[in-house]
């Protein structure tokens, strides 16, 4: 018998959507083989677990996105370093470093202003809505 759990998440708005929590394979032929186990029970917790607060996470984040007097995007205003891990290995990139990316590409789309005023006003509002999320 092949059991697949999966978990239905409705928000606020009524949109549901489904995710699939894990799939097992059960015989029943052994008694050991009845129910689920104790690594299965843990397993399948933590994956609902996991769901759950994702779920919540981007719901608080997207209703507090925002002021709720001048409808602003809020800034974020942690400090910590950044890590990104790849194939490659882990690149750590701390706010100094970002923030004098950003200034080199704003000086950039300055530049491409002066040639091209149409794509370098784009540039330029693209990197202006990039630096509310620092």
């Amino acid at each position: 018998m092949k059991l697949t759990l999966q978990i239905v998440i409705t928000d606020e708005s009524g949109v549901s959507r489904t995710e699939e929590l894990m799939t097992l394979q059960k015989s029943g032929d052994a008694r050991n083989d009845i129910g689920l186990s104790v690594s299965e029970s843990k397993r399948l917790l933590n994956t609902v677990q996991q769901s759950v607060v994702q779920q919540q996470a981007d719901e608080y984040t997207h209703h507090h996105i925002r002021c709720p007097h001048c409808l602003a995007a809020r800034r974020i205003k942690g400090r910590q370093k950044i890590q990104y891990r790849t194939l490659f290995g882990i690149h750590v990139l701390d706010w100094f470093h970002i923030t004098m990316r950003l200034t080199v590409l704003m000086q950039y789309a300055k530049g491409l202003q002066a040639s091209d005023p149409e794509t370098g006003s784009k540039v330029s509002a693209l990197l202006e809505s990039s630096k509310r999320y620092l």
